[in-house]
């Protein structure tokens, strides 16, 4: 009844989504990875959290990536969403954990940001450069890691599979590019590249310094 309630609120609050894919996500991570708060017996506000790492130059951070915050419409403006990120955020204070979202508007960077979050990670525009190759998903994260090698980021611990199904990915000697099936770059890295676009938020335990711009990438849009 619970996943079911967690499918039907992902779909209601983002209905461009395929609804395979919600119920896809519901099936494979509602256990272990989504919280969410009840009212009146139902699922009306939830979240997933990924495992994540951010690489800087002084060394490795564990890291929960926030995923479809969703409230549902009859519950917004009551306090639901900012309950939930309270409980996350104090959950991974205790675990020494970085907390990152990407809001899904323009608008929501300072409603997160009243939350402590800040931004901290950016991205690049897409030029979908076609002179690269064709390789297979290792292949792309092997590259992926090189070329980010010396830039502060974030990758996730898993989900590769699922942010890249359906994708077309491409390497070469000084960047990598993956392509979803309608040709929308979801993510392009270049050496020598600016990140310019302010792209997700973080915040991080007490008593932890994170670098002033990082790279962030794949993600969902």
């Amino acid at each position: 009844m619970l996943k079911k309630q967690v499918t039907e609120l992902y779909r209601l609050c983002f209905p461009e989504d395929p609804a395979e894919f919600a119920e896809n996500l519901t099936e494979k991570y509602f256990d272990g990875c989504c919280r969410y708060l009840l009212s009146d017996g139902r699922i009306v506000s939830m979240l997933y959290l990924f495992d994540g790492r951010i690489y800087t130059e002084d060394g490795v951070l564990q890291a929960k990536y926030i995923y479809a915050a969703a409230t549902h419409p009859d519950y917004r403006g009551r306090g639901f969403m900012s309950r939930l990120l309270e409980q996350v955020i104090c959950e991974a204070e205790e675990q020494g954990e970085v907390l990152i979202l990407k809001p899904a508007t323009e608008s929501l960077f300072g409603y997160y940001g009243r939350s402590g979050f800040k931004t901290v990670f950016y991205n690049i525009e897409g030029k979908a450069f076609a002179e690269l190759e064709h390789k297979t998903l290792p292949q792309y994260l092997e590259k992926r890691e090189e070329l980010l090698k010396d830039i502060p980021h974030f990758s996730f611990s898993t989900l590769y599979e699922d942010i890249f199904a359906n994708h077309v990915l491409k390497v070469g000697d000084k960047g990598c590019i993956a392509l979803s099936d309608d040709n929308t770059v979801t993510e392009e890295i270049h050496l020598n590249s600016e990140f310019t676009t302010p792209f997700a938020m973080a915040l991080p335990p007490k008593g932890v310094a994170l670098p002033d711009k990082m790279y962030m990438g794949p993600a969902w849009e």
